[in-house]
């Protein structure tokens, strides 16, 4: 097999019993120069052969035996080790394949890539750290986490779990640029504020879109008194969503309600156009049966049209009528959740504010508008310029499944098998609506509607 790493060449290889490729190289240069004096040295000392991992071929697992010459040199008296570019001083692993661990960890979760290259979680967070290092160093960033950070018009707040009710982060982005600007430890006040005021400029942020948290509301507030604050409408969908969840569950529990609604969540907590037409005809004949399912599941819809169709002239009275009709025959559930929306009426409505240029619902996902593609997060953070045919097949969400080959390999093939398994109900997700979400996304991408 071509060994394709300059300054070696190859000896000898072979195929083990157990299925490894040991490759035995050596050093193409029959001279080095002495690191003591700087002379160049011909003479050999010895050889020591030194075991190193290379990138897996056809998944084989590949041995490098690379044997480093020690020459000696004839001015200081000093004995010394060749240089080793491929794999760097001291390391045990060829630079290609620290790159390329690197890479699937920006993608995957480290244990996954951890098990899957046979190496400790810690290894690949350092080779994570290296990839990442490289790229921020393009975009002028660094990992430094005293330094400043640029100033973007838009910015983005959002928490994520590094362990599902026990820590969380907190995530900046640029949602002008559509890039990531900050990960930082912690989602409280002091933590959000420390972020903020590493940010360049704090005056050229116009507007911070971030869901209806008190914490990110007052670190803005302290940071950046000039800032529109404006609250995500995915988050504002799903703390409906939510409150719809629990009335089902409460009639989930009643007798009435323990097999008619055993595995018919979906169909309330699935978007309408989502749903096949036979669940459309399942879901209308349940609905009469479980009317305040049914309201609230009506109501969910009518907020979903109201961020579809509304304006800067018209939101205001759009969300006074949505309002009335949840006081006026909403399940206590909903009303329940109903107090976030008097407390975020001002966010709300500036999702619609029309001095914004490009408008916000573009940049925070305003489903209607094109070339844009969904994060996990419910943010519109990603566009390029070639459009989704450009890519080869299996690129980018072309295969949603190529991000879980675990799953693939367990024949956990369908979304509706994949999210159980890495986003379950136990850990407080919505299966039926995550599920929803993604195979959207993805019909939509292959159909050349989307660009990522």
């Amino acid at each position: 097999m071509p060994l394709e790493l300059e300054g070696l060449r190859i000896l000898k290889q072979e195929v083990q019993a157990d299925g490894r490729i040991r490759v035995e190289v050596m050093g193409t240069n029959e001279r080095a120069q002495c690191p003591h004096c700087g002379a160049v040295c011909v003479k050999r000392h010895d050889v020591r052969p030194r075991i190193k991992r290379d990138v897996p071929l056809r998944g084989h697992r590949v041995e490098l035996v690379l044997y480093k010459r020690r020459f000696w040199c004839l001015r200081c008296h000093k004995a010394f080790t060749e240089s080793d570019s491929a794999c760097g001083r001291g390391k045990r692993t060829t630079v290609r394949l620290r790159e390329e661990i690197g890479q699937q960890a920006c993608s995957r979760p480290l244990m996954h890539v951890a098990s899957h290259y046979q190496v400790g979680p810690r290894f690949v967070q350092a080779c994570l750290e290296a990839v990442a290092s490289t790229q921020l160093a393009k975009r002028g960033l660094s990992l430094e986490e005293s330094g400043p950070r640029p100033s973007p018009r838009y910015l983005g707040i959002d928490e994520f779990a590094r362990r599902k009710g026990h820590r969380y982060d907190t995530i900046l982005c640029d949602l002008d640029a559509r890039q990531v600007l900050e990960v930082s430890a912690g989602r409280k006040k002091d933590d959000v504020a420390s972020v903020l005021e590493r940010l360049s400029n704090c005056d050229a942020v116009e507007a911070v879109s971030m869901d209806m948290s008190t914490t990110f509301r007052e670190a803005v507030q302290l940071c950046l008194p000039r800032a529109r604050i404006v609250a995500d409408h995915f988050h504002v969908i799903q703390h409906v969503n939510k409150a719809l969840n629990k009335v089902i569950g409460r009639w989930a529990k009643k007798e009435e309600g323990k097999h008619a609604l055993e595995g018919q969540r979906h169909l309330f907590l699935c978007n309408q156009e989502d749903l096949s037409a036979e669940d459309e005809q399942s879901r209308a004949t349940e609905a009469p049966a479980f009317p305040e399912i049914g309201t609230a599941w009506q109501l969910k819809e009518a907020l979903r049209t109201w961020y579809a169709e509304a304006s800067a002239e018209t939101a205001a009275a759009g969300l006074e009528r949505w309002i009335a009709a949840v006081k006026r025959q909403g399940p206590k559930e909903l009303r329940k959740a109903f107090s976030a929306f008097r407390n975020w009426h001002q966010e709300i409505l500036a999702f619609f504010d029309a001095s914004f240029h490009p408008p916000l619902q573009w940049l925070c996902g305003r489903q209607e508008q094109p070339h844009q593609s969904l994060d996990a997060s419910g943010l519109w953070l990603f566009q390029s310029t070639e459009p989704a045919t450009a890519y080869p097949a299996g690129g980018g969400l072309m295969n949603f499944y190529e991000f879980h080959p675990e799953g693939w390999r367990a024949h956990r093939r369908k979304v509706e098998q994949i999210i159980p398994k890495y986003a379950p109900w136990s850990d407080g997700n919505d299966e039926l609506a995550y599920c929803a979400s993604i195979e959207h996304a993805v019909d939509t991408w292959r159909r050349g509607e989307v660009w990522v």
